[in-house]
């Protein structure tokens, strides 16, 4: 189980209150194998794990067949959408090789077992939702999920704030649920039947959602 934040001091609640009246956009923390795509006007580069590691190179795939899934598929996106990409962007994506890529058991797949979760520009890396909309939908692939985006309202802030200062051995009782993940998307996004890749239920190992200002 875990906490969003702590309160152990000032800085901790100073924070906690930045963040119940900014407007925010809020992630499910999704756990893939990550990996960094670069179209570089003639061939694909991909690395596993940090945009900062060195490239796959033909002996990783030849020793393991992991990423074979991902290599296709990009060797076989057509030129319309290699011209649509910047040659100095890295694309990154959670790679689903299978069902529990991160011993995180999911339900489904992503479509083409890739999800968009960030583009690395300029030395940053940016979240922007509407641009990985764009260029997930460009590479038919799923994007970053998100749960809530907006400013939360009161009955929300009075929620959290009480969650934060109940007890890990008192949530069930006081909540009724101790799944960190089905309290959020109820009380961030009640409409919802589950939690992203689950099939009619709620992901039981995510311990942490993303938070941005």
């Amino acid at each position: 189980m875990s906490k969003l934040i702590t309160l152990n001091n000032n800085a901790d609640k100073e924070l906690l209150s930045e963040l119940l009246n900014s407007e925010l956009i809020i992630f499910e923390d999704i756990q893939g194998s990550k990996i960094f795509v670069n179209w570089d006007g003639e061939q694909f580069t991909m690395k596993a794990k940090n945009v900062k590691s060195d490239p796959i190179n033909l002996i990783d795939v030849a020793y393991q067949k992991f990423y074979n899934n991902c290599i296709i598929f990009f060797d076989r996106l057509d030129d319309r959408i290699r011209g649509l990409m910047n040659k100095n962007w890295w694309f990154g994506f959670e790679y689903f090789p299978d069902t529990t890529p991160a011993n995180v058991k999911y339900n489904v797949l992503p479509k083409n077992n890739l999800i968009l979760t960030s583009i690395y520009k300029k030395n940053k890396f940016d979240y922007s939702i509407e641009e990985l909309k764009e260029y997930s939908n460009l590479f038919e692939t799923e994007h970053l999920p998100v749960i809530f985006k907006g400013s939360l309202n009161e009955e929300q802030k009075e929620a959290i704030q009480y969650f934060l200062a109940t007890s890990e051995e008192d949530l069930e009782y006081v909540f009724g649920e101790k799944n960190f993940t089905y309290f959020f998307y109820k009380l961030l996004n009640p409409s919802s039947a589950n939690s992203f890749l689950m099939d009619n239920d709620f992901q039981d190992n995510l311990e942490k959602l993303v938070l941005r200002i």
